[in-house]
């Protein structure tokens, strides 16, 4: 399995499998460094049966499984994106999964919202969609509150939060 995903997100990941971790804030710059990043890539599609996304979305990751993405995969790779239907390239998915290239897709966000009901990827024999709410459960709600009650006493002790969406309003 090959998991990409943001930085602050799951943890940690089965010993035997791939994940890579998308610099999510802006594009790389360097050209060097971009190469590193998409040869990593490469290697993690080469070697994963499964893909799942958990990436931000933003102008680095806007449509980035596209026509190449899906052609560095194995054949008949399953894709679960869990993180925003803007990842996919609407037309490379769906040509991957008519080919069968893609054996199969998870999703559930929707490429466009409103959402069409009758969009023909959402009756694909090999498209699996939930609402986005799957993973909502007791435990997950705890684990929210936890992490918010932490964050709340980080900032009542002085202290910067740990993720930052706006740094721009606060002054140091």
């Amino acid at each position: 399995m090959g998991l990409l995903r943001k930085q602050n997100t799951l943890q940690s990941v089965r010993e035997n499998d791939l994940y890579f971790t998308i610099p999510f804030k802006e594009p790389l710059q360097n050209p060097y460094k971009l190469a590193m990043v998409q040869e990593d890539l490469k290697r993690l599609l080469r070697g994963a049966d499964i893909v799942v996304l958990t990436c931000t979305l933003n102008a680095a990751t806007q449509g980035m499984v596209d026509e190449e993405f899906l052609n560095a995969c194995k054949p008949g790779v399953r894709i679960i994106n869990v993180a925003r239907g803007g990842l996919l390239d609407y037309g490379a998915v769906r040509q991957g999964l008519d080919s069968g290239k893609i054996g199969g897709l998870g999703v559930d966000v929707a490429w466009q919202e409103p959402l069409d009901p009758a969009d023909p990827l959402w009756t694909h024999p090999r498209v699996i969609a939930t609402p986005h709410i799957a993973g909502v459960t007791e435990l997950s709600y705890r684990n929210m509150a936890h992490s918010l009650a932490a964050e709340v006493r980080r900032v009542q002790q002085g202290l910067r939060p740990t993720v930052i969406l706006n740094p721009a309003v606060l002054s140091d």
